[in-house]
């Protein structure tokens, strides 16, 4: 697509359009013929040239929306002095033809800069939309010509309202009042003043760096590429040859010998197209034969030319010419011409060996791509003069000599812009580390360890310093430097020194307090367990950070440490957009603040807002159901909850008083417990939800002798929670259910109770210490179940009354279950040679009968003495 953007003063459109109608009203009023057909050609012919006006201005709005967003670069730019224009090709291929100062013509519609953001604006003034809010950059309005009135018009609302401009709609109308340029950059003047920087796109180029190769049959070669800006490539070869494009390397492959179809020698091509469509052709010789002589460089710029011996004998009889010169000053032709006129210039026969640093005279300029050449004297005896070969023929390879530039702009409180382009090399390793972290002699020693070495990196990179080489998080008024090593092929790990690494320090912007930045938090909206509040930055605000904190979180932090804090962890937003703070999942009643600072561009924060963000208290039924333990035993409990009519459900949950004390939900704290319960949405290991007004709920397998607590609130039908509801419980052996020693009860059933005979030790091991206990276990008809406790402790010791002992052997770990007669009963794998041994036995009535100790432990006598 080709735009103009220039005008020429002259308002060609309103001229044809009088011309038209002049026409038409001389053959009004004359009467003659006329040929209708020649006028609705040339109304046709004005319709599509308002198109056209209308369609260029189009792209000029695109044009600036995609400058401003970073999304275009400049392909070219040539300048006419004959003409005044500018035609400026863009990255997308758009071409613009744009005057160097295109004067009053330009005022039209035109760019405003408002606290770091762009509007669109309208002969100066801000275009605004139908709500009256001005219109963003990113928000392309309406254009077009008023065939009426010949007058040029804007909509900022998708069509929907035209507003005139009053400026004619002249051929070539503009946004742009004056285009300057630099060798990085294009900068476009808008009609306001506005002016947009926009970079030039990199260096189109690719370039192979050797000439012919020779190869044997089936062998594949590898030619490097110096390529830039290479959007696509297309290969011509030989027939029978291979060739593919890898990681700029042309990798070529020879035919195999039985292909007798094949061509035996011809010319690689690479057919390159650039971004903006440029294209270029890049040949490689190549030839299944023996080389006369082959040129090899080394990592360390050591150049070698080996002859053929036999070649150097019949047929290479003065040998051969070499040299070096700079890639881009090198051509074939002139290096032959050069040769063929210069008496000085001596052919060599033998094998060299030598230095691009000796060949040049000087020390290889830093970033220079260097061309060794080799070319055959091939004497003649006819003519007696060496021939020279032509320039397909000539053998030469480059030398590319190491350099990194290392460029730091833009830096900001936050992060900078980086460019790093390493020359010669296609990778390398790269970090950014504060200052103080670097250790150049430590870098060496990590890259020849696989697991230590850094990760390397492409030669190439252009964008934020936080994102190279896997990534940094910048502090502000921090030093940092960035350090590349370029990974030379075939250069050992081992031969880098300190001098092949490049850096560059970069202090990022520091933080300054003092500023008139602003920020306002509205008003704070908050429920039991949510807030959230509005923040809106003021005027000259580049970005604000927002973020909630607790009472307690606030606090723990001075005041005037505060707005750095903030800056570095809080959520960061871009002016003019506004942010709102939002915490959900609080307690109720929960206090705490939200807290903002704004910072100008250049790093000066405002003073820090801060607003309390208390969360509201919970709100409660008026119900009152009630909570009572109904049946406790020694290993279960019956909690019955009691409510209206009103009460739909209950949560609930049932913990020992050490998980109560200890869990760190509630902290042993019953008004936490009753948050907790009140705002559960779902069951989960904690609560669980019972359906119902008049509920009992059963609970097994507790723990013996432990106190227990049982939770609930109720749920009305409007869904409000009841206040706590508390039980406190320890699961035991009801006082009713007990037969203590010498009681009626006791003394009735005591001959059915468990005896414990034949009690048997056995060493389990020599040396062990450890015995396994046996017993035999007579019972009565009446004796439902017993349990037996086993071991050197006393269980029974520190407990009060025979009930509290009696249950501390029930709960005890070491004590078993068991019921019915038993023989050589097992009661302990890992007893002493001496144990203390309880038996507690219930009736089938249910009835628990006080402990009886049937064996007591021994201490052994103490080793004697040797």
């Amino acid at each position: 697509m080709k735009t103009n953007l220039w005008t020429d003063g002259k308002n060609r459109t309103g001229k044809l359009l009088c011309a038209l109608c002049a026409v038409a009203l001389s053959a009004a009023f004359t009467g003659c013929e006329y040929d209708d057909a020649d006028i609705n050609n040339r109304m046709d012919q004005l319709e599509k040239r308002v198109t056209e006006l209308e369609k260029d201005m189009k792209t000029q709005i695109e044009a600036v929306q995609q400058m401003l967003d970073g999304k275009l670069t400049i392909a070219s730019c040539t300048y006419d002095k004959a003409t005044g224009l500018y035609t400026v090709v863009l990255s997308n291929g758009d071409v613009l033809t744009v005057a160097a100062a295109a004067g009053e013509g330009a005022s039209l519609v035109g760019v405003a800069e408002e606290d770091g953001a762009y509007y669109w604006t309208l002969n100066g003034e801000p275009l605004k939309d139908a709500a009256g809010n001005k219109l963003p950059v990113a928000v392309a309005p309406g254009i077009r010509v008023n065939t009426a009135t010949n007058e040029w018009e804007v909509s900022p609302d998708g069509g929907k309202t035209w507003l005139g401009t009053g400026i004619t709609a002249e051929e070539g109308a503009s946004l742009f009042a004056k285009v300057e340029e630099d060798e990085g950059f294009v900068y476009f003047t808008l009609s306001d003043g506005t002016r947009l920087k926009v970079a030039r796109s990199t260096d189109f180029r690719c370039t192979p760096l050797a000439g012919k190769q020779y190869f044997t049959a089936g062998q594949t070669r590898t030619v490097k590429l110096d390529m830039s800006d290479v959007k696509k490539s297309t290969i011509t070869k030989p027939d029978g040859w291979k060739a593919v494009i890898e990681n700029s390397e042309l990798k070529i492959t020879a035919p195999a010998a039985e292909n007798s179809y094949a061509e035996t020698g011809g010319k690689v091509a690479v057919v390159a197209v650039a971004s903006n469509g440029q294209s270029s052709i890049s040949e490689v010789g190549v030839k299944i034969g023996t080389p006369p002589h082959e040129i090899t460089i080394d990592a360390d710029l050591n150049v070698t030319i080996t002859i053929d011996s036999k070649l150097a004998q019949e047929w290479l009889y003065e040998g051969y010419y070499y040299g070096v010169r700079k890639l881009s000053e090198f051509s074939p032709e002139q290096v032959l011409e050069y040769i063929r006129n210069d008496d000085r210039t001596r052919p060599i026969k033998k094998t060299t060996t030598t230095t691009l640093e000796a060949m040049l005279g000087a020390k290889p300029e830093q970033g220079v791509s260097y061309v060794v050449y080799a070319v055959d004297s091939n004497y003649d005896d006819s003519v007696g003069a060496a021939v020279l070969d032509s320039p397909e023929e000539m053998l030469y390879t480059v030398a590319q000599s190491i350099y990194t530039k290392i460029e730091i702009t833009d830096v900001t409180y936050e992060n900078a812009k980086l460019s790093v382009e390493a020359m010669g090399v296609s990778e390398c390793w790269a970090q950014v580390v504060p200052a103080a972290d670097y250790n150049p002699s430590q870098i060496l020693e990590d890259i020849q360890d696989s697991f230590w070495a850094p990760a390397k990196v492409s030669a190439k990179y252009s964008g934020w310093l936080s994102g190279y080489a896997g990534g940094i998080k910048l502090q502000a008024g921090r030093e940092y430097i960035v350090w590349v090593l370029p990974v030379v092929p075939g250069k050992r790990t081992s031969s880098y020194t300190e001098e092949n690494i490049y850096t560059q320090k970069v202090t990022i912007t520091d933080i300054t307090m003092g500023g008139d930045a602003s920020v306002e938090i509205g008003e704070v909206t908050s429920s039991a367990t949510d807030i959230s509040a509005t923040v809106t930055p003021g005027t000259g605000v580049y970005k604000f950070y927002s973020a909630y904190k607790t009472e307690a979180e606030y606090l723990a932090t001075r005041d005037e440490e505060w707005p750095k804090q903030l800056i570095a962890s809080g959520t960061a937003t871009a002016a003019p957009n506004t942010f709102t703070v939002a915490k959900s999942g609080l307690k109720p009643e929960a206090k705490g603040y939200i807290l903002s600072v704004a910072v100008t561009k250049e790093g000066k924060a405002g003073p820090m807002v801060k607003k309390n963000a208390d969360t509201k208290a919970l709100a409660f039924s008026a119900e009152t159901p009630r909570a009572e333990a109904v049946e406790v035993t020694l290993k279960s409990a019956k909690i019955k909850l009691t409510g209206s009519d009103n009460i739909v459900s209950y949560r609930y949950m049932n913990q020992t008083h050490d998980s109560w004390i200890n869990g760190f939900l509630w902290k042993g704290d019953e008004k936490a417990t009753e948050n907790e319960l009140a705002l559960a949405t779902e069951e989960s290991y904690n609560y669980k939800f019972i359906d119902g007004s008049n509920v009992e709920i059963p609970f097994d397998n507790l723990k013996s002798g432990t106190d227990y607590h049982f939770f609930a609130v109720g749920v009305d039908k409007e869904g409000l929670p009841t206040r706590l509801l508390r039980v406190d419980y320890t699961p035991t052996v009801p006082s009713d259910k007990f037969a203590k020693k010498d009681s009626e009860l006791w003394t009735a059933n005591y001959a059915q109770r468990p005896q414990v005979t034949n009690i048997t030790t056995t060493p389990k091991g020599s040396g062990t210490g450890f015995h396994t206990v046996t017993a035999d276990v007579a019972v009565g008809e009446k004796c439902a179940a017993y349990w037996i406790y086993t071991g050197v402790d006393d269980p029974t010791i520190g407990k009060l009354g025979a009930l509290n002992k009696t249950v501390s052997i029930l709960s005890n770990s070491s004590t078993k279950p068991f019921n019915g007669n038993q023989t050589a009963l097992l009661l302990s794998e890992w007893g002493s040679a001496s144990n203390n041994i309880f038996v507690v036995w219930q009736d089938t009535d249910g009835n628990y009968y006080e402990y009886e100790q049937v064996a007591k432990y021994v201490e052994p006598d103490p080793k004697p003495a040797e």
